[in-house]
């Protein structure tokens, strides 16, 4: 049982191994381990945590290599099986153990160490963080939106006393075009101290002139910054339209300008509406207007933002809460690692919480939640952690990491040191003949890889386990006689890649420039 701090205890001596420190709920209280608390195995297997064999009357929350419960983070659930994780949910960099405490009281019941496959791996050094929002609505008044004013005031303050670089909101700040809800969004901004904050067009924001956003906004359609070394790149709704008119040409040929320039860097891509059949509308929830994937505007947008896997794209519109993950794994974030990220982002002033899962029942409460994300970015991965400004906790279901490594499409292959050889390559053997020409280099197994050749005549490849000699087998033997590329996926047990090109007495170009007109990239 926990013995309560209270004035009458003058001194207490506490010994490591049998005490624990805990607060819940406000109030401090010590915990003996050894006669209090047992101990329950905690599995991670295929996104489902098996918290032991526990009775399903307890709330589970993180906690520390102590035992000691991580208050800035709401409960995990009030179940010993939650099924509710994705493949980029892992806990908190400080969590170590996961504890039981009886449902409504501070009894601790049980506590159990958090496996591996749940544990944040070496990031490095955090290089900066930024507050992400949508939908604010901004009201003028008070009255639509409940407390939406006061809660887009308090992430602010919160973002701003944790330390952020600067707010991106993904549009819908305001709500119906009037009470000046422009000017008090304005007000707000200016009134919190030492934190920048960008913003995007949303629909409910195309209700306004582009005079009155200009006014009290500041920025175009479009614009972009710059902050240690990553692009942030905000793209406004040119109308309240979700087709050809939600984006103009000149937007799009901004937009593919932007992305081709910076292929090669970070890129966080703001705008308003969520892509269709990725996140922000599990299970088709959001029963209004998303984008009209018939329109050609709507069809490119789609194509620039698949193209770069640089790119980090947040969205809102929908509002859907952080808990709607519990209908399906894509609910806040979708990556398959052959396309950009995308990340939704739920109301900072109406989180819509649906609790059947279903187009035909949206429930909320106006005064009722207000979400949004920290981001902590690393030099190869972004930490997104999903937080309720209301209940001033982390939400568990919404910790993700994004893995975003830049691999620059580079030409492997170095005509000035990879070796040149007077042998030609067949599916079965490298065998030597007089005139003919091959040359290799080393590669990854299990790797995809491109290459190409301009100059020369016939144009055959394959692979080796060993450094290439005469009468060596050659693995994944591919030739295009006519063509001038080959894509192979490279096997297990291969380390060599072999390029052979003959050249009849050499006369249509020499060794040297068909060696210069060979590339070798990972795809």
């Amino acid at each position: 049982m926990g013995i309560k701090i209270g004035k009458e205890i003058k001194k207490v001596r506490i010994s490591n191994n049998d005490i624990a420190l805990a607060k819940i709920n406000g109030v401090i209280v010590f915990d003996s381990l050894k006669t209090n608390t047992e101990a329950f195995n905690i599995t991670y297997v295929n996104n489902i945590l098996k918290l032991g064999d526990l009775e399903d009357k307890y709330d589970f929350y993180y906690a520390d290599s102590s035992g000691n419960m991580l208050e800035d983070y709401d409960k995990i659930c009030s179940t010993p099986t939650y099924n509710y994780f994705n493949n980029f949910n892992y806990v908190p960099i400080e969590a170590e153990k996961i504890i039981a405490y009886a449902k409504g009281t501070t009894a601790k019941k049980a506590i159990g160490v958090i496996p591996d496959t749940l544990k944040m791996p070496d990031l490095g050094t955090k290089m900066y963080s930024f507050g992400a929002l949508s939908d604010v609505h901004i009201d003028g008044d008070g009255t639509d939106e409940g407390y939406a004013a006061q809660d887009f005031e308090k992430a602010l303050n919160y973002y701003n006393t944790k330390g952020m670089a600067f707010v991106g909101i993904c549009g819908d700040i305001t709500r119906e075009s009037e009470n000046n809800e422009l000017a008090l969004f304005k007000n707000i901004v200016d009134n919190v101290n030492g934190i920048p904050v960008y913003v995007c067009r949303g629909n409910h924001d195309c209700r306004y002139s582009l005079d009155d956003w200009n006014t009290y906004i500041g920025k175009e359609l479009q614009y972009e910054i710059i902050y240690n070394t990553d692009i942030f790149l905000f793209l406004s709704m040119n109308a309240e339209d979700y087709g050809d008119n939600c984006l103009s040409t000149m937007q799009l040929d901004w937009l593919e300008e932007k992305l081709e320039t910076y292929k090669n860097q970070r890129v966080f891509l703001f705008f308003h509406v969520f892509s269709p059949n990725t996140c922000g509308n599990i299970n088709d929830i959001y029963p209004w207007s998303g984008l009209d994937t018939t329109s050609s505007n709507i069809q490119r947008f789609i194509e620039l933002i698949t193209k770069y896997k640089n790119l980090i794209y947040f969205s809102g519109h929908s509002h859907l809460d952080f808990r709607c993950q519990k209908y399906g794994a894509n609910a806040n974030i979708f990556s398959n690692g052959t396309t950009c990220h995308r990340v939704h982002i739920p109301s900072c002033s109406r989180p819509r919480n649906n609790d059947v899962g279903t187009g035909t029942s949206n429930t909320y409460d106006n005064n009722q939640g207000s979400e949004g994300y920290i981001v902590d970015v690393y030099k190869n991965a972004i930490l997104l952690r999903g937080y309720d400004f209301e209940i001033d906790k982390y939400l568990p279901i919404a910790n993700y990491l994004l893995d975003t490594t830049i691999e620059v499409n580079t030409n492997l292959y170095n005509p000035n040191t990879a070796p040149t050889m007077n042998w030609y390559i067949t599916s079965t053997e490298i065998g030597v003949w007089e005139s003919d020409h091959s040359t290799y280099m080393q590669i990854e197994p299990n790797t995809t890889y491109q290459i190409t050749k301009t100059a020369g005549q016939r144009f055959c490849v394959g692979t080796t386990a060993d450094v290439p000699e005469p009468g060596n087998n050659i693995q994944q033997y591919t030739n295009n006689d006519t063509g001038e590329s080959i894509t192979i996926t490279t096997n297990a047990n291969v380390n060599y890649l072999v390029i052979y090109f003959i050249d009849t007495d050499l006369e249509s170009a020499t060794v040297e420039e068909i060696k210069n007109s060979i590339t070798v990239k990972k795809v």
